[in-house]
C-alpha cells in the first residue's frame, strides 16, 4: 500500500517533466513549503552529467541556507538505498568548497560561484547535504553521511574561514523521512503519545476556539523528550525547524552555558517555549497536568539546546505555554505569529494591507489565476495549477521594474522593506499587470525547460541553442532576461510607455494564455541573451553601470531587428492594452 506522500506525489502532473529530479523537488518543497517549485528548480537543478554529484544545489540568502542533494528513485522495491550515492555527496563537498573555480565544470560554476559568494559574503547560516531516495532509511546510509557531514564542516572551515556557518547537517531524506514530513504539514502534531509531567501550578487562558494552560516544565522532562523524539517534536514548525533562519551558535552556547552553569536563572533568561497539543486536563491538587499530543511551535532552540547537552539537566525550569485549538486556521495563524520575527514568512506581514486585499479582489474576476496576496498555507498535494506564488509575483514586478538585483538577491525584503514594497505593490500595480509580468518569467522558464528536454532526448542541439542554454544554465539568468526583454516593451509598442504599470494583456487572459503570447518575443530575444547578457552574470546580477550598459545594448540589438521581425512584434502588440 503506497504511503501518503506517494499518494500526493503521483497526483502532481506538474512535477512529471522533471522526470528523476521530481521526488528531489518534492522534498525540498515539502521541507521549506516552496509556493513556485518550478522557479526553483530553474535555478538551483544541475541537470547534467557533469554535475560532480550533486543534483541540486539550492541557495536562499534571504534564509541564509543552503541545500546540495544527491537524488536516487529505486524503480523496483529495496530495503535500503545504495551507500555509494551517500557518500557520492563527499566528492560534491570537494568540488563545491575546494575546488578554484575556474577548474569546476561549466555546468555548475554559475551554482559554485554562487555558493563561494554567498559564504565569502557571510549570508549563510545553515548548510545542509541530502541523499533523498524513495526507500527505507538505513544505517550504512547514516553512517556515511556522518562522514559527509565532517567532510562538509572541514571544507568550509579551511576553504572559508571567515564565514559563521552555525549548523552543518547530512540528511538522509528516504521514505519514512518523508512521510513525516508530508504528514507535518497535513496534522501539525506527529507526537500523538499521552504525556503526563510534573508542574509548580499556573493559570488558564481561553479563546473561541482555543484553550492554553500557562506554567512551567522541568527541563529534565524536555530534554527526555527530545532524546526520545528529536525533530518530530517540531512538526508544527518544520520549515523553521529545517531553516535554523538566522541561527546564532553563540545563541545556542549561551542555553547551553546556562542549563548548566546557572540553571536557577534559566528560566528568567529564557523566552519559553509554545507548544501545541491535543488535549490537556489539569489535576492541581496533585501538581500535574496530562498531555496528550506534543508539538512544539516557538522554542526550538531551547528544546534543541537542552537536549543536546551532556548529561540531564537538573533544576532547569523552561516558561511554557500549552495550547489546545480545535481551528486549522487558527492553528495556522498560532504556527505564523509565534515565529513571526522569522523571515520565512515575510510576506504574511502584508497579507492584510489595502494593496493585497484589492489585488486579491482583481483576480477574483479574471480567468484561471488565483493570487494569495502574500497569504500563506498552500497545500503541497494538491497545488493548484493557476496559483501565482506571491513570491514569485513580487520577484518578476521587481525584474520587470528595472531592479534584477532586488529580484534574485533580495526577493524577501520586498516584503520587509517599505521602500522597496510601495515600488512595486501600489497603487497602479493591478492583477491584469502582475500577469504580464509573472507570465513572461515562466515563459523563459519554460524556454529552458524545452532545452534542457531536448539536449536529454538526443545531446545534439544546434550551436546557438547549446549556447543559449548554457546561459539559461547560469544563476540569475531568468530574471536578467526578464528584464532585458521588459525593456523592450517600447521597441515593440512602436511608442513610449510613461508608467509600465499600466501594460497588460487585459481583463481577459489567463497566466497560462498569457505565457503562450509572451512566448514569440522570447523566441526573438533569447539569441542576443549568451553575447550581451552573461558578462552581468559573472558579477551575479549586481546591476552596476556595466550591467546597465548591457541590457541597453541588448535592447539596441532588439531594436535593430524590429522591421524584420515586424509582424511578430506588431502580433504581439495587438495583444496589449495600455491603460490611463
Amino acid at each position: 500500500m503506497p504511503l501518503s506522500h506517494e499518494v500526493a506525489l503521483s497526483g502532481r502532473t506538474d512535477l512529471e517533466k522533471y522526470s528523476h529530479n521530481a521526488h528531489l523537488l518534492f522534498a525540498l518543497e515539502l521541507a521549506f513549503q516552496v509556493e513556485d517549485i518550478d522557479s526553483v528548480a530553474a535555478d538551483a537543478l544541475t541537470d547534467g552529467c557533469y554535475d560532480k554529484k550533486c543534483d541540486l544545489i539550492y541557495v536562499n540568502t534571504d534564509d541564509e541556507l543552503l541545500v546540495v542533494a544527491q537524488g536516487y528513485f529505486a524503480t523496483t522495491p529495496k530495503t535500503e538505498a545504495p551507500a555509494n550515492k551517500a557518500s557520492d555527496l563527499n566528492t560534491a563537498a570537494a568540488w563545491l568548497f575546494g575546488t578554484k573555480l575556474a577548474e569546476i565544470p561549466e555546468q555548475i560554476r554559475s551554482a559554485a560561484t554562487h555558493v563561494h559568494a554567498a559564504l565569502e559574503a557571510d549570508q549563510i547560516r545553515a548548510i545542509q547535504f541530502w541523499y533523498v531516495h524513495n526507500c527505507p532509511e538505513s544505517l550504512n546510509v547514516k553512517a556515511e553521511l556522518a562522514r559527509v557531514e565532517g567532510t562538509v564542516k572541514a571544507a568550509v572551515k579551511t576553504h572559508f574561514p571567515n564565514c559563521n556557518v552555525a549548523d552543518f547537517r547530512a540528511l538522509e531524506v528516504g521514505q519514512n523521512i518523508l512521510e513525516e514530513w508530508y504528514k507535518s504539514l497535513q496534522a501539525p502534531i506527529l507526537v500523538t503519545s499521552d504525556l503526563e509531567v510534573d508542574v509548580p501550578g499556573g493559570y488558564e487562558e481561553k479563546g473561541a476556539d482555543w484553550e492554553a494552560f500557562v506554567t512551567s516544565l522541568d527541563g529534565g522532562w524536555l530534554y527526555d523528550l527530545y532524546k526520545a523524539h528529536n525533530s518530530r517534536l517540531f512538526s508544527a514548525n518544520l520549515r523553521g525547524y529545517l531553516g535554523h533562519i538566522r541561527r546564532d551558535a553563540n545563541i545556542n552556547h549561551g542555553i547551553r552555558q546556562t542549563a548548566e552553569k546557572e540553571p536557577s536563572k534559566f528560566w528568567v533568561f529564557n523566552n519559553g517555549i509554545t507548544a501545541l497539543v491535543h488535549d490537556y486536563s489539569l489535576d492541581l491538587v496533585a501538581n500535574k497536568i496530562k498531555i496528550t499530543g506534543f508539538s512544539i511551535v516557538n522554542g526550538a532552540q531551547t528544546t534543541g539546546s537542552l537536549g543536546s547537552l551532556p548529561n540531564r539537566p537538573t533544576d532547569v525550569k523552561v516558561q511554557a505555554r500549552i495550547v489546545k485549538c480545535s481551528s486549522r486556521e487558527t492553528i495556522q495563524s498560532i504556527i505564523k505569529y509565534n515565529n513571526s520575527q522569522n523571515p520565512l514568512v515575510s510576506p504574511d506581514f502584508r497579507s492584510n494591507d489595502q494593496v493585497q486585499r484589492r489585488l486579491r479582489s482583481e483576480f477574483t474576476s479574471l480567468p484561471s489565476a488565483e493570487y494569495t496576496g502574500g497569504r500563506r498555507g498552500v497545500d503541497i498535494g494538491s497545488k493548484s495549477p493557476n496559483l501565482l506564488p506571491s513570491d514569485t509575483v513580487a520577484q518578476a514586478l521587481a525584474a520587470v521594474h528595472n531592479a534584477p538585483h532586488i529580484a534574485y538577491h533580495e526577493r524577501g525584503k520586498i516584503w520587509l522593506n517599505d521602500s522597496y514594497y510601495t515600488k512595486f505593490f501600489n497603487e497602479d500595480t493591478s492583477a491584469e499587470h502582475i500577469i504580464w509580468c509573472y507570465s513572461l518569467i515562466k515563459s523563459i522558464e519554460s524556454k529552458k525547460s524545452d532545452l534542457v528536454t531536448r539536449e536529454a532526448i538526443d545531446n545534439n542541439l544546434p550551436s546557438d541553442e547549446q549556447d543559449i542554454l548554457e546561459f539559461l544554465r547560469r544563476r540569475g539568468s531568468v530574471i536578467l532576461l526578464t528584464t532585458a526583454i521588459a525593456s523592450c516593451t517600447e521597441t515593440i509598442l512602436g511608442h513610449s510607455t510613461p508608467n509600465l504599470f499600466k501594460v497588460s494583456f487585459g481583463k481577459t487572459v489567463s497566466p497560462s494564455r498569457a505565457e503562450s503570447f509572451w512566448k514569440s518575443i522570447v523566441e526573438t530575444a533569447i539569441p542576443f541573451a549568451p553575447l550581451q547578457l552573461s558578462g552581468s552574470l559573472k558579477r551575479r546580477v549586481d546591476w552596476g553601470e556595466q550591467d546597465k550598459v548591457n541590457v541597453k545594448l541588448f535592447v539596441g540589438l532588439f531594436r535593430a531587428t524590429a522591421k524584420t521581425n515586424r509582424k511578430i512584434l506588431e502580433d504581439f502588440a495587438s495583444k496589449i492594452v495600455v491603460g490611463t
